[in-house]
């Protein structure tokens, strides 16, 4: 087993989630990057759409990321439907956020999908990243438009990829209870 793996599942995940990225400041990813900013976690932000970014910056203090090197969690909150038909998959700038992923992030990292994929996509993320970080799937179940009704602060649901990675964003999202711990296919 390489030394770079072995790290990784010897990685203290009870208390080293520090700083958090939020890739994606849209209608899903703003709310998610404020609300982790408010539970004092050092909070980045990561747009294609720079006014989106400096939006982000001097209204609610989401520093901007330049890269992913440093950071402990990377939550990805990228579009995943066709423009015009948004029942109709597409995880092509997701797989593209996560080559990026891939190549400037630490091992032992948490890479946690909050947007909407297909079956399968959790795996796909996991063996693009060859292993060495841990993957999740936590999807939104509330909406920017209605953060009043549908706000962040409710009950998620967390799929690992192995129970490893389960552990990780379990802890990560302060999961107190665990109805059933099996890994996810999507």
């Amino acid at each position: 087993m390489k030394e770079e793996t072995k790290r990784m599942y010897n990685y203290n995940y009870k208390n080293n989630y520090n700083k958090v990225v939020i890739i994606g400041l849209g209608q899903l990813g703003l709310p998610v990057a404020k609300y982790v900013k408010e539970h004092g976690f050092d909070t980045y932000g990561y747009d294609i759409n720079q006014k989106t970014m400096q939006s982000a910056e001097s209204k609610y203090g989401i520093k901007q990321a330049t890269n992913f090197g440093d950071f402990d969690v990377l939550i990805i909150c990228v579009s995943t439907h066709r423009p015009d038909d948004m029942f109709t998959p597409q995880v092509d700038g997701l797989m593209s956020v996560v080559e990026k992923i891939s190549r400037e992030a630490k091992a032992g990292a948490l890479i946690s999908i909050e947007s909407t994929v297909p079956k399968g996509t959790s795996k796909k993320v996991f063996e693009k990243v060859d292993h060495r970080f841990h993957v999740v799937h936590a999807p939104h179940r509330w909406y920017a438009l209605e953060e009043e009704v549908h706000g962040v602060n409710q009950l998620r649901i967390v799929g690992g990829v192995s129970n490893c990675c389960l552990q990780h964003g379990l802890n990560f999202y302060d999961g107190r209870e665990v109805i059933s711990q099996t890994t996810a296919t999507a």
